[in-house]
């Protein structure tokens, strides 16, 4: 049987593994793609509604099933999230141009607005980031963890174009 690290050995464990960097990297960018988009005139924005927001398609919207799915959530949480998209203007929900029984989600307006919103804020964060690393270690840590995603069979919603 296998012996049981000792207290530094954990404390090393914990300080450095990957889960760790990951966290801190994914709060780090998550609070300072906010507070950009909350600045550019999106006050009630949280990480929470941007998240829903974030897996929906711009072009045609996205059926509910299909949204619940991406968010691997009930049915219940997404819509209770999408309530409040919806009460705050971002969304609206239409029949689905397939099958007038499923709901389709799409963005209004406004919304459209966040998403540029967003886009810009993920560029600032990301240049931060990559002024940080240095252009070709930001472009291989990209590479790196989009290969892990694909590798891994996580949901993405759009392959990333270069």
């Amino acid at each position: 049987m296998k012996q049981l690290p000792t207290k530094k050995e954990l404390g090393q464990i914990r300080r450095t593994h990957l889960g760790r960097y990951l966290f801190e990297l994914d709060r780090f960018y998550r609070n300072i793609s906010i507070a950009i988009i909350q600045k550019n005139g999106f006050p009630d924005l949280t990480p929470a509604l941007l998240a829903t927001l974030s897996q929906i398609d711009l072009e045609n919207g996205t059926e509910m099933q299909e949204l619940v799915r991406r968010m691997k959530s009930t049915k219940q949480a997404v819509s209770r999230t999408l309530k409040t998209c919806e009460d705050l203007g971002y969304i609206e929900r239409t029949p689905a141009p397939d099958d007038g029984r499923a709901l389709n989600i799409s963005f209004t307006a406004k919304g459209l607005k966040l998403m540029k919103a967003a886009a810009e804020a993920i560029s600032m964060t990301e240049k931060r980031v990559s002024d940080s690393l240095g252009k070709v270690k930001f472009q291989d840590l990209k590479q790196l963890l989009a290969s892990a995603v694909e590798n891994l069979d996580l949901v993405v919603v759009d392959k990333p174009h270069d």
